[in-house]
């Protein structure tokens, strides 16, 4: 469970120096940031979810029961489906774990109550 925390943690972190609300030039350009972090294999998004990937060993849970865990990591994995819907296509454990968890009505009711998230996709927005 604190494994899939601390993962969230890490995915929250790639996420927002991607975004860098707050902290930036006005010129700055989050929609190259954004680009790349989603685009190129061999950045920290995706060696965060190559190594989310290989610790899901009975999908779509992390381990053989759900834990609070599970349902932290599925909401960092929520976070890049928004920003970018196929960026889960090549992590199919990730995916997995971030559909089942979305599809529960409970958490479909809050996504459609909740209006936009603090994350945004590109710059000006």
């Amino acid at each position: 469970m604190e494994q899939s925390i601390e993962m969230c943690s890490q995915l929250h972190a790639a996420i927002e120096a991607a975004h860098a609300a707050g902290y930036i030039p006005p010129d700055y350009d989050r929609t190259g940031a954004m680009d790349a972090m989603f685009g190129e294999k061999s950045s920290k998004l995706h060696k965060l979810l190559v190594g989310i990937e290989s610790t899901i060993e009975d999908v779509p849970f992390v381990g053989s029961a759900p834990t609070p865990g599970d349902y932290i990591l599925a909401a960092g994995l929520f976070f890049c489906v928004h920003l970018q819907s196929d960026s889960l296509d090549g992590y199919p454990k990730c995916k997995a774990l971030q559909d089942h968890v979305v599809g529960l009505s409970a958490v479909k009711a809050f996504i459609v109550s909740a209006e936009g998230t603090f994350f945004k996709r590109h710059s000006g927005n």
